[in-house]
């Protein structure tokens, strides 16, 4: 996803929502989280589970994984 889509792009509304959590893995702190996603097509609501790892290498953080 690297140089193809922003992070603010990617989570659209959520990503003020998930901006703490962002924060805190490129901090280095793993984040676990849930959240209700609106499907907008359907009306519905999906419940998630969302963890960020956060992506060190030689002691500093390049990133975060999330699953």
């Amino acid at each position: 996803m690297i140089g193809k889509i922003t992070m603010k792009e990617l989570l659209g509304p959520l990503y003020e929502k998930n901006l703490p959590h962002i924060t805190q893995a490129l901090k280095g702190i793993k984040q676990v989280f849930e959240r209700d996603i609106p499907i907008p097509e359907t009306n519905k609501i999906r419940h998630s589970l969302a963890t960020y790892f956060p992506n060190v290498k030689d002691g500093k953080v390049k990133g975060f994984l999330c699953r």
